[in-house]
Formats: structure tokens, C-alpha cells, sequence
């Protein structure tokens, strides 16, 4: 009689490094006004320079700047306004201990002046980034839901600059939103960008970052990552720190973060944004033991060109 001993199979799976599909990045485009979305492919612009100098504002319109401030009752109900819930996230905090984030004061002058408060009726607060005249960058969650059956954000208004109860330059709403398929519908991760088109406008008054060519190398690169941290009083903190594992769509880092820094520019010291923070530690390696932000690749920088001349508003 043979004997035969039955061993288990065992499937070794690499990390999910996902790739880019190409239909995923389809433009979601809403239009506040209206209330309807435009679906449209982009051609992606492969011979076009597609990175951006950062631009300090102009010393004539950021001198004519007034400060406006909030009531106690409007400060405090900002206040109360929850952080965007990342859908695809554990809820474990993102700061590794010692708490290295450092307050920034001077948020009227550039370039902190650049970064911007983003608050929404049913998402709640965020962050974003100027990059153009009217233009916002921030994290797909905190314009739209994510899942073919989730909901675009509702009553935004944006504060360039927000220090406490103080705005700098004041606040507006918003005339569109972009996101990609596999954001808006997929509810993808690895797809997790978008942007906003304000009312009024900005660069003259806050500056924009700049974006950084999407072929260089990024890995063990020192960044930088500002935002409005839902544990402190809608003021602006930064944390410093490198990068730590790149992906085709995503990278990780160990900066110190906290909700309400979804949308937060990665960038480099010379201010050039490579990808939007966008979660905290969760399930499964190598995103428990980091925080991550999703890659401005070729696709998405020509996604942005594309928003940024919706409008005309460059």
C-alpha cells in the first residue's frame, strides 16, 4: 500500500502594484451649476512638457490682501465639520510617534499661502493645492465618494491660505469638479485624484506649486507634506520626511499626517508636487506601516493640463 502525505498549496502573491488602465483615467467632469457630469477622454498629451514651475504670487495683489475673519459661530461650526472618510481606510492615525509636524504661522505669504482649506457639506474638510488661476488639486474622496454609487461634494468652498478663524484671502465656491473613472466609478485606490475649479481667483494672490516631471526617480527623495489636520484649530502644519517604496500609481512615505491632510501636494523642497497624499496606514503591507499618496504619472499630469484649459482659467 502507498502512503501518500497531502501538502497544501501555497500561492505565493507579490504585493499589488497595480498598473495603469488607461480607461480608468477617463475624465469625471461635474458641473456645479447644473448638477450633471460630463464623461470625455482626454487624449494624453505624450509630447508635451508636462511639469510646471512653481509661481510666487505678485507682490502688487498680495500687498492689496485684506484679512478676513470669521464669527465665532461660523469658526466653530468649521470646527465641527468632520474630515473626508477615506472609504478604503482602517481609521489607524498616520502620525509615527514622536509627532514631528511642525505649525506653519505665516500662511499669507507664499508658499503657504498656496494651500488651501477645503471644506464640503457631506465629505467634510480637506486639503488641496493651487497649480493654476482657479485651479485646486486635492484627493479624488474629497470631491466625490467613489463608487459608481457615491455622490459628488456638495456646498465647497475653498480658503487659500486659512490660518484659525482668520482667511487671508478670503474664501469662494467652486464651478466644476474633476475626478477619473476609476475613482468616480471603480472607487479604485491606486486612482484616488482629482480637482477643483474655483470661483475667484488665485494664482495672483497665493502663488501656485509647481509639477515635477513624472519620469524622475522619486524613491528615498526628501518631501515635504502641508495640510489642515483635523486634530488642530483649521490651522496649517507640515511634516518632513522621504519616500520610502514607489509604485506604478502610488507611493508611501512616513510623514507625519492626520485626517484632513487627504489631498495634501507631496513635494520637494524647491516646492515641485510628484503625487497627493491621500490615506493613512491600513490593511496589509506595505501600506499598514505607511502612509501613501497616489503618483502624478504622464496620464494624470496630461489629465490636469486637460482641467487646467477647461475653463480657460490658466
Amino acid at each position: 500500500m502507498n502512503f501518500y502525505l497531502a501538502l497544501p498549496f501555497v500561492f505565493l502573491v507579490p504585493p499589488c502594484t497595480a498598473s495603469a488602465d488607461s480607461l480608468l483615467e477617463r475624465s469625471h467632469i461635474f458641473d456645479v451649476s447644473i448638477g450633471e457630469v460630463v464623461v470625455t477622454d482626454f487624449p494624453v498629451l505624450v509630447d508635451s512638457d508636462l511639469s510646471r514651475m512653481p509661481q510666487p504670487p505678485e507682490e502688487a495683489a498680495l500687498a492689496a490682501n485684506m484679512l478676513f475673519r470669521d464669527s465665532l459661530d461660523e469658526f466653530e461650526a468649521l470646527l465641527r465639520m468632520p474630515a473626508a472618510i477615506v472609504p478604503y481606510e482602517e481609521g489607524l492615525e498616520s502620525v509615527f510617534y514622536p509627532d514631528d509636524r511642525e505649525e506653519v504661522t505665516e500662511t499669507e505669504t507664499y508658499p503657504a499661502s498656496a494651500t488651501v482649506l477645503i471644506t464640503s457639506s457631506n465629505l467634510g474638510r480637506c486639503t488641496g493645492w493651487v497649480v493654476a488661476e482657479r485651479t485646486l488639486v486635492t484627493a479624488g474622496h474629497c470631491v466625490h465618494e467613489g463608487g459608481a454609487g457615491g455622490s459628488w461634494a456638495e456646498d465647497v468652498r475653498v480658503y487659500a491660505g486659512r490660518n484659525g478663524s482668520v482667511s487671508p484671502f478670503g474664501s469662494c465656491a467652486v464651478s466644476h469638479m474633476f475626478s477619473v473613472e476609476g475613482w468616480v466609478v471603480e472607487r479604485d485606490k491606486n486612482y484616488d485624484y482629482g480637482v477643483l475649479i474655483a470661483d475667484c481667483e488665485l494664482v495672483s494672490v497665493t502663488g501656485a506649486f509647481g509639477l515635477a516631471d513624472p519620469d524622475q526617480e522619486w524613491l528615498e527623495s526628501a518631501i515635504e507634506v502641508t495640510g489642515y489636520p483635523v486634530d488642530k484649530p483649521l490651522t496649517q502644519w507640515a511634516a518632513e520626511d522621504k519616500v520610502t517604496l514607489v509604485y506604478e500609481l502610488k507611493l508611501f512615505h512616513r510623514a507625519d499626517t492626520m485626517s484632513g491632510m487627504s489631498g495634501s501636494a507631496v513635494h520637494t523642497g524647491d516646492l515641485f508636487v510628484f503625487a497627493v497624499h491621500t490615506n493613512a496606514r491600513h490593511n496589509g503591507a506595505p501600506w499598514r506601516s505607511n502612509n501613501a499618496a497616489t503618483r502624478l504619472t504622464e496620464a494624470r499630469l496630461s489629465n490636469i493640463a486637460h482641467w487646467i484649459d477647461f475653463e480657460g482659467n490658466d
